[in-house]
């Protein structure tokens, strides 16, 4: 899938601390992509320079925090909605890992936030999620 769909972006979400060649594809901000690959990767995945990345060392609170600042700045989700927002979304995501699809579209992201009268303003990290037919 990775060398078939040269649009997907996979990002590894992790408390642990990434060691040896994954180290090259850590990140510290969600948005930010290594523009490399490890050696080891690039030859299985030539394509994938740019599109994978590790945010690690997120443990749970460090991950909710980012998750309601994401939501209550960048897509202006009014405070008294946050927590219906939320757990909306996490709804989705249990259902989304349990039986697929696993992409997550642009459309589907705005539909849930604007019930919850939020927005997805226009931003380089948007771009990132897949648009499916």
């Amino acid at each position: 899938m990775l060398n078939r769909d040269t649009g997907l972006r996979y990002l590894l979400v992790t408390s642990a601390a990434v060691k040896g060649t994954a180290r090259e594809l850590s990140v510290r901000r969600l948005g930010d992509w290594p523009t490399g690959l490890p050696a080891t990767l690039k030859a299985k995945a030539p394509t994938a320079a740019g599109r994978i990345a590790v945010l690690d060392q997120l443990d749970e609170e460090k991950l909710e925090a980012l998750i309601r600042e994401l939501l209550l700045v960048t897509c202006k989700v009014p405070r008294a909605n946050l927590q219906a927002c939320i757990d909306d979304l996490r709804r989705i995501v249990l259902n989304k890992m349990r039986h697929g699809p696993s992409g997550w579209t642009r459309a589907e992201l705005e539909v849930t936030i604007g019930k919850h009268e939020g927005y997805l303003a226009s931003a380089p990290e948007i771009n990132a999620f897949r648009e499916t037919d």
